[in-house]
């Protein structure tokens, strides 16, 4: 089943990749030894800077309409089948339309009819990236409806200088067994830094 909707490194060893917004190429091979990779991806009219542990893989690229989207997986899971998903998102020319606290308000009401008695919504407030507004969150179901587990999210929402961006990493457990913000920190530090960039410089530079 697809979403419901749509550790500290052991090596202070990373390198630095990027992701073309219309032609993705896969990493042939990443070096031994090496934990974390930052990857630096043009998404409509800024660039946007994540890790991601290199136990992972990129399991989904597409571009519908306004919205371009990749998901990231650990490699031994499944994307039809999966524990642990990352997922990126741009949404182009939506920053001056909505804000980043109406986006994720609005996306918590399609998560509230969906999973009803068994909605969880845990609004992080406001936080800043790069200078621009932000609001993040914890999102999902205790118990997805028709299903044996759980599945919640972190949600980060980047209102940017045209378009807005989200970070989503998201979770499936037992039923009741869900993100909180106790256990927050430990389940997104390896998706940090998260930067948001100018669009110019190489392919690989985050310039601010």
């Amino acid at each position: 089943m697809k979403k419901i909707l749509i550790a500290f490194f052991l090596y202070h060893f990373q390198i630095c990749i990027s992701f073309a917004q219309d032609d993705f190429q896969q990493i042939q091979q990443i070096p031994s030894g090496v934990k974390s990779i930052t990857i630096v991806t043009p998404i409509y009219s800024q660039k946007l800077s994540f890790s991601l542990p290199a136990s992972w893989d990129n399991a989904l690229q597409e571009r519908k309409g306004i919205m371009f989207m990749m998901e990231f997986k650990p490699k031994n899971e499944s994307i039809n089948s999966w524990k642990n998903l990352l997922t990126i998102q741009g949404f182009e020319n939506l920053s001056k339309r909505f804000t980043a606290q109406q986006f994720l308000t609005e996306t918590s009401y399609r998560f509230k009819s969906v999973c009803k008695t068994d909605f969880v919504f845990t609004d992080l407030g406001e936080t800043v990236v790069d200078g621009f507004k932000s609001q993040h969150g914890i999102l999902g179901c205790s118990k997805v409806p028709g299903q044996n587990f759980s599945e919640t999210a972190y949600w980060l929402v980047i209102q940017g200088e045209n378009d807005l961006y989200v970070i989503q990493k998201a979770i499936r457990s037992n039923p009741g067994d869900v993100l909180t913000k106790s256990n927050l920190e430990t389940f997104v530090q390896d998706i940090k830094p998260i930067a948001l960039c100018k669009k110019v410089g190489e392919v690989h530079e985050c310039l601010k």
